[in-house]
């Protein structure tokens, strides 16, 4: 499977909203705002073109074509970069393509570790998670990532609280 990011662009908008309030997505966030076209521009406008969020569409490349075709498959994005102790918070969803599994999740975190540690000369890279989320938390540990940290009855979600876990990667270069 070949992958690539390319960063964001105000087209993707609309995408990005369809899957951001996708049922499959919004139960995985802490934040459950439904977005818009519209409140996506804004964001766009307020927190990627100024740098404060990095976010990239993960793009299928299709080596049947010679990988002249790449299709999207979802989104991933760095968020609260902070270049004083040189770390960020990393954050993805899915479209809603079965290409977006546990082998392009995987490749893609990677790929944006490698922007994180190369690009960004960051130190630390860190993730929220669900702690029922078991299959996020073991693509996060395959990838690298240790825990850090478990908040007990941290978020209400439908007056039933969740636990979040904590993970992180540190550079080790």
């Amino acid at each position: 499977m070949l992958i690539k990011l390319r960063e964001v662009t105000p087209a993707d908008g609309e995408n990005i909203a369809k899957w951001r309030n996708s049922i499959n997505v919004i139960k995985h966030c802490i934040d459950k705002t439904v977005i818009s076209k519209e409140s996506n521009q804004i964001f766009y406008e307020k927190m990627i073109v100024t740098g404060k969020y990095r976010q990239y569409i993960v793009e299928r490349v299709d080596e049947e074509f010679g990988g002249l075709f790449a299709y999207q498959i979802g989104t991933i994005y760095f968020k609260d970069i902070d270049e004083t102790n040189h770390k960020c918070e990393l954050g993805m969803f899915p479209g809603e393509d079965e290409e977006w599994n546990s082998e392009s999740q995987k490749l893609a975190v990677e790929q944006m570790l490698q922007k994180a540690w190369h690009d960004l000369s960051l130190h630390k890279v860190y993730a929220y998670v669900y702690t029922d989320c078991h299959e996020e938390v073991k693509l996060l540990e395959d990838c690298g990532f240790i825990k850090e940290g478990e908040f007990v009855d941290e978020i209400c979600d439908n007056s039933n609280y969740r636990n979040l876990l904590r993970l992180c990667a540190i550079n080790a270069e």
